[in-house]
């Protein structure tokens, strides 16, 4: 999948949560910022661009993805709330993304979850 990803037609925007949502949504700070975290996800070579998701008071509103006009978007493996909001969302979105209500979702699977997982990481 990485490589289709990182084609020469395609590009990976991540839109990555701002340190306050991560706080407000989890009542932790993040382990690191969100400038390190940018930083090690565009040190991949994977992703073309990072972005900061929607300010917390606008957490939901998917400003960010509309700003990206995507193709597809891609949820983590336990964003299941995040999932369900933008489900919510695009039943009331007018035809602004793909040309019309319809937008393809994946879920990531999690990727060595026993090692990486932020809450293990913490510890």
């Amino acid at each position: 999948m990485a490589t289709s990803i990182n084609s020469d037609q395609d590009e990976l925007i991540v839109i990555l949560a701002r340190d306050e949502v991560i706080l407000g949504l989890k009542g932790v700070d993040p382990t690191e910022r969100w400038i390190q975290r940018a930083d090690a996800l565009l040190a991949t070579g994977l992703v073309s661009e990072v972005w900061p998701s929607d300010p917390l008071g606008f957490h939901g509103k998917f400003l960010a993805t509309q700003k990206a006009n995507p193709d597809l978007i891609g949820f983590g493996y336990d964003q299941k709330e995040l999932q369900q909001a933008w489900l919510e969302f695009k039943l009331t979105l007018e035809s602004t993304l793909a040309g019309d209500n319809y937008l393809p979702t994946m879920v990531c699977s999690p990727y060595r979850e026993r090692i990486y997982k932020s809450s293990l990481l913490r510890h």
